[in-house]
């Protein structure tokens, strides 16, 4: 997920960091975690019915987290943690340039987010509204892009005038001003057919680059991690009742597919991390059993081994996985849930095991920090909304 991590310090949240331990979500002023190596809940303060979608940490006593909430209209919210909890950050609302009276987009989120600097975060998503014109189709969905430059968010034109989609995720290249974000277009105006979608920053505009869309029936991707001169897409292709995993590798001069395995039906991958160049992960959720109706969904993880992917893990039923990080080059962890509840696996020499994390209903959707500063946005759906929290382990 968006990059690598080198180096951390055991530090309990900088000196501001007041949770205690004792009762979840309590503030004691007096008290500091006094144990490093375990999940603590640090509560969200903003609006409830909130989806976790992305975590970003810039520090220990600095980091990001978006989320979804909406049933008829989706709205995004974003909140930035500064030592002692987690506050809601105004975001601006994109302006689709219809009528001024009425020039805000109906729909709104943000996808996963990429830390250049304290004061350079940059935000990606996509945003659909009704077109003041009666030729086009009844709705139009259009890639968002936000760039925080240490006061305030302010959206990024993406300059691509005719482009529709929505992008998913970003990352930095390292060592330069650059961005590559990725997602999904729609060629048509509408859902049906996408096609994979990949811009680049250079950091005075955005670029589309041209990409393989192995399917006639849909492509999309859904992250993006760049590290070690190399970059990697993932997402999925679709087909008549199934979908295949999809991954694509940035050559230093085009984007070409990679040939990977697909689990089971409806195989997708969510999410991909990079501890170097010749070890990466992958990760996603597939169902492996025979027909959709008997449906057997399995969390699963792909490793790259510098020359192909490999099956690397597989839970059992009823689970997910959602996001993976390297918190260093040798510390590979994933996120996601397993027969209901919230679920961590952490990689341990060659294998792949459960790490101690309290029993939660609902899903770790997020994950991002060094080995001694992770974070893991926690996402619990109710009766008709959800609740957003997050855990973090020193």
């Amino acid at each position: 997920m968006r990059r690598i991590w080198t180096v951390g310090l055991c530090v309990v949240l900088g000196g501001a960091m007041t949770l205690g331990p004792a009762t979840a979500g309590a503030t004691d002023r007096s008290t500091r975690w006094a144990v490093c190596g375990e999940w603590r809940q640090v509560p969200v303060h903003g609006d409830n019915g909130v989806h976790a979608r992305d975590v970003a940490v810039v520090s220990p006593t600095d980091a990001w987290l978006t989320g979804t909430s909406g049933e008829l209209f989706w709205r995004s919210s974003v909140f930035r943690w500064t030592g002692l909890r987690w506050s809601q950050v105004p975001f601006p609302v994109p302006n689709t340039g219809r009528d001024p009276e009425d020039a805000s987009a109906d729909d709104w989120w943000l996808g996963h987010l990429a830390v250049i600097s304290p004061d350079e975060v940059w935000a990606v998503g996509g945003y659909t509204f009704w077109p003041k014109d009666p030729g086009h189709h009844p709705w139009l969905a259009k890639p968002l892009i936000a760039r925080w430059d240490g006061t305030r968010w302010q959206h990024v034109p993406v300059g691509i005038p005719k482009l529709s989609g929505t992008l998913y995720s970003v990352a930095s290249i390292p060592g330069t001003d650059d961005l590559w974000a990725v997602g999904v277009r729609y060629p048509h105006g509408n859902h049906d057919h996408p096609l994979t979608l990949v811009l680049r920053w250079d950091g005075s505009a955005w670029h589309r680059y041209a990409t393989p869309n192995p399917s006639d029936h849909g492509n999309l991707l859904h992250d993006v991690a760049v590290a070690d001169g190399t970059a990697w897409a993932v997402g999925l292709r679709q087909h008549p009742g199934s979908t295949d995993t999809l991954i694509l590798r940035w050559t230093g001069g085009r984007w070409v597919r990679t040939p990977a395995p697909t689990p089971g039906l409806e195989s997708s991958l969510d999410s991909v991390a990079i501890g170097s160049a010749d070890h990466a992960w992958a990760v996603g959720t597939a169902n492996l059993a025979a027909t959709t109706e008997r449906a057997a969904y399995r969390g699963f993880v792909l490793r790259w081994n510098g020359t192909a992917w490999r099956a690397s893990h597989v839970l059992d039923r009823n689970s997910s996985l959602l996001d993976v990080v390297a918190a260093s080059p040798t510390d590979i962890w994933a996120v996601g849930s397993r027969k209901g509840r919230a679920l961590v696996l952490r990689k341990v020499g060659t294998e792949w095991r459960l790490s101690a994390v309290p029993d939660l209903p609902g899903t770790f959707t997020t994950i991002d920090g060094t080995p001694h500063n992770l974070w893991v946005g926690h996402s619990r759906v109710l009766i008709d909304t959800s609740v957003i929290d997050t855990y973090h382990r020193c």
